[in-house]
């Protein structure tokens, strides 16, 4: 009855503490956490904000955006949560000192984070408008140093002439006093008056691209206004001065002038994008500024809410206190009256009648759990709970000894099981325990480690007595020249087991061993003999090697079939060539033909890769050789349809049943002697002509040359070419455009090699071929390579 007093007590009180103790764990502490983090959080993401404004790239503005969004959100997610915790359901609005209202601060709260965010997602539009005029203002840039250098290269050899005549006036008798001028020193002083004007637009454009520099740097948009009034007036002389200058001279500076106005002057120029720019900045930063303002009265906020939540807990705590104190009290009394009935309770019943029976069961229990399964137990007569315990412990007995018995047969039948099994199978098997001694091993083990010797591998006998035995019997050739150092080494291989190790026997043979510890530090060997495979292999690496002899060598005379590079050279002084065959030898080739009347160049490439495409381009060369030397006056197109025709009838496919389709694709370039002439004739082949201004692709026609499914008298066609000094000009097979590789494993393409020619304008031709090797080279990473490449860069040589 006591007990049950004391533990309806107990229940009651725990239950009143246990309320108090919850409002304080549950809500009142998380609340003034949550409101503590709260504040740090503010503090943190008010300290994101100005990393985002100096952001330089838009990968650093979506980094640094999504890192400043994202603290934002889970500083909305904190807030949410302390407004749980502070809800309690059936109470009045607590009111703070009793004069400030909690649910205003915290709807307060609520209203400034939202504001702060708003501010943020408007920092980050300005920010990410910042970054787009940063790039149009680059591209601006770029646009005026492209002009400037486009009319300095204009206006260089007026600049030179004026120069060199200069010196020559000075060094001239006309510098002495009263002398009067020869017809040639009068001559020579209207020459350099003439070309005054050059010189100062040379000066004067190199001031208005300082000047739009300075506008670009400008610090606000007063500054910029301020700097853009000389351009104008610079503008303004370049037009004046340029207007008396030669007129192919006026034609090309006038288009650069007005490119020059167009950068400075209008929506888009340089000036412009800098205010805009400037205006963008300013007002990210009066958001900032606004953000900074807005987070200090959030600060303030939070902390009268934290110190609300500090009350609350301080109020609950001590009604925890006050309850706790009454009821132990109670328990108190009630305890000792439980303990006294208990007391007694125990004297009178539980020493006599139950503590003797249960100690015997005990000690029979325990002897069971020790393995001694025939001792003695307890009767188990009697109804009560401890008899039915004695006859349960009597059944559990009987059942272990009989599942012993069972297991012990079970175990011997598995054994032999697993012994019949591991002597079928093919490879040698081994086992070792813990202290590297042979628990198990079948016949095969045996048989590959002493090769047929009468050997007892006893169960028990260490790894290292069976390795030596193996090793002094002469059985491992690796062995032979230092046993002990072969040993020394396979033994700690055994112990710290990795890759399968290739072993060679003193018969020839070849063992494979793999190990592998096992759990609980025993190890498991596996013995392969390999000998069959190893053979094979040295057979395949022998052929391999007189197959790999034989195409190298057809490679040295694909090089000797090709024209050197020093007769290339002869031609064009000028130029760059990528010949990579993928598979040593392959179908790609280049010709050049010298004549009287200029040289032919010529870039190929022929169906199919090594050896079968290097045959087609014996062939194709053989061809062009061939009608070259008997008719050095055809023009490209008919260099083209003779080939055609003469290709079809060599390879049979003339005929309407020809079981091949083999040809090739060309492009064929005559250059005129006497200079600045070229003619161009394509088969499914483009020429790349790289001008000041533009790259144009010259396509040629779509038939291919041979194939039967083209008629035999296929003819092909001219494209007459006038080209500059400055001009460059590039053929290339598909292995250049087919190439896979980058990070989404896609082909070069046409739109990449437009890109690198753009990107190498002022490099050297030479330079420009190393350039586009590394290129490529980078771009193909591990891919594999797809196709032959050739590619032939070349400027004309002047007359």
């Amino acid at each position: 009855m006591f007990s049950l007093v004391a533990a309806v007590t107990g229940i009651l009180s725990l239950s009143q503490v246990g309320q108090s103790l919850d409002d304080i764990t549950e809500h009142r502490v998380p609340e003034a956490l949550a409101w503590l983090e709260l504040s740090r959080s503010i503090e943190r993401v008010v300290q994101v904000a100005p990393v985002l404004l100096s952001a330089t790239t838009e990968e650093r503005r979506a980094e640094v955006s999504a890192d400043m969004f994202g603290k934002m959100e889970a500083l909305s997610e904190l807030l949410n949560r302390a407004r749980q915790y502070g809800e309690v359901d059936g109470q009045e609005k607590y009111m703070l000192d009793g004069a400030i209202d909690v649910s205003l601060a915290s709807d307060r709260a609520v209203e400034l984070v939202n504001r702060i965010n708003d501010n943020f997602v408007a920092i980050d539009a300005f920010v990410g408008e910042r970054l787009q005029l940063l790039k149009e203002r680059s591209k601006v840039r770029r646009q005026l140093a492209r002009g400037n250098s486009n009319a300095q290269r204009v206006l260089t050899p007026g600049t030179r002439i004026i120069n060199f005549q200069t010196a020559d006036w000075v060094n001239s008798s006309a510098v002495e006093p009263n002398a009067e001028l020869s017809l040639e020193q009068a001559e020579l002083a209207r020459s350099i008056i003439a070309s005054l004007p050059q010189q100062r637009a040379a000066v004067m454009f190199d001031a208005f691209n300082r000047e739009l520099l300075s506008i670009a740097d400008a610090d606000t948009a007063e500054q910029v206004d301020l700097l853009g009034f000389p351009v104008q007036g610079i503008l303004d002389g370049l037009e004046a001065e340029i207007a008396a200058m030669p007129k192919r001279m006026l034609n090309r500076l006038s288009k650069q002038v007005q490119r020059l106005r167009d950068l400075s002057v209008g929506p888009g120029s340089l000036p412009e994008i800098r205010k805009s720019e400037l205006i963008a900045v300013a007002q990210a930063k009066e958001l900032l500024a606004l953000n900074t303002r807005l987070s200090s009265f959030l600060a303030n906020r939070t902390q009268t809410l934290v110190t609300a939540a500090n009350q609350r807990i301080e109020v609950a705590n001590t009604t925890a206190i006050e309850r706790r104190i009454l009821n132990r009290n109670i328990l108190s009394g009630v305890v000792v009256l439980s303990i006294v009935s208990s007391l007694l309770i125990v004297w009178l019943y539980v020493g006599r009648s139950l503590t003797a029976r249960l100690t015997a069961l005990s000690d029979s229990m325990m002897a069971i759990s020790n393995g001694d399964l025939r001792a003695a137990l307890p009767s188990g007569e009697g109804r009560d709970e401890i008899s039915r315990m004695a006859k349960a412990l009597v059944v559990f007995r009987d059942t272990a000894i009989e599942v012993e018995e069972s297991n012990l047969r079970e175990i011997a039948t598995a054994r032999q099981r697993l012994i019949d099994a591991i002597e079928s199978i093919n490879e040698g098997f081994a086992f070792y325990d813990a202290e590297d001694r042979l628990v198990l091993s079948n016949q095969r083990y045996k048989d590959l480690l002493y090769d047929g010797q009468t050997v007892d591998l006893t169960p028990g006998t260490t790894f290292e007595s069976i390795l030596r035995n193996a090793v002094d019997n002469g059985m491992i050739a690796e062995a032979h020249d230092d046993p002990e150092t072969w040993l020394e080494g396979r033994m700690e291989r055994h112990r710290n087991p990795g890759q399968p190790l290739l072993q060679q026997r003193s018969d020839n043979r070849w063992v494979m061993v793999s190990e592998r510890r096992v759990t609980g530090g025993g190890a498991v060997a596996i013995y392969s003999d390999l000998t069959e495979l190893k053979q094979r292999e040295d057979q395949l690496s022998h052929a391999n090697q007189q197959i790999m002899s034989s195409v190298h060598y057809a490679s040295r005379i694909q090089e000797a079939m090709l024209p050197s590079r020093h007769a290339l050279g002869s031609i064009l002084p000028d130029h760059f060539l990528i010949w990579e065959p993928r598979d040593i030898v392959g179908g790609d080739f280049f010709w050049c033909h010298e004549t009287n009347q200029g040289a032919y160049i010529i870039v190929g490439d022929c169906t199919g890769h090594g050896v079968p495409g290097a045959f087609m381009t014996l062939i194709a060369c053989g061809l062009i050789d061939r009608h070259l030397r008997t008719n050095d006056t055809m023009k490209p197109s008919e260099l083209l349809s003779a080939m055609h025709a003469d290709l079809r009838e060599l390879l049979g496919q003339n005929e309407k049943n020809s079981e091949t389709d083999d040809g090739l694709e060309a492009g064929i370039c005559f250059i005129e002697r006497s200079g600045g002439r070229m003619t161009f004739a394509g088969s499914r082949f483009s020429l790349f002509a790289v001008t000041e201004d533009e790259i144009n692709e010259i396509k040629g026609d779509k038939a291919g040359i041979g194939y039967h499914r083209y008629s035999a008298d296929t003819q092909f066609t001219d494209t007459e070419i006038t080209a500059n000094a400055n001009d460059r000009y590039i053929m290339a097979t598909d292995g250049l455009f087919d190439q896979v590789g980058g990070a989404k494993r896609r082909g070069y393409g046409k739109l990449r090699l437009r890109a690198f020619i753009d990107a190498h304008r002022n490099t050297t031709i030479t330079k420009q071929g190393d350039a586009l090797r590394e290129t490529l080279a980078e771009y193909q990473g591990d891919e594999y390579r797809r196709d032959d490449l050739t590619v032939l860069g070349f400027q004309i040589p002047s007359a």
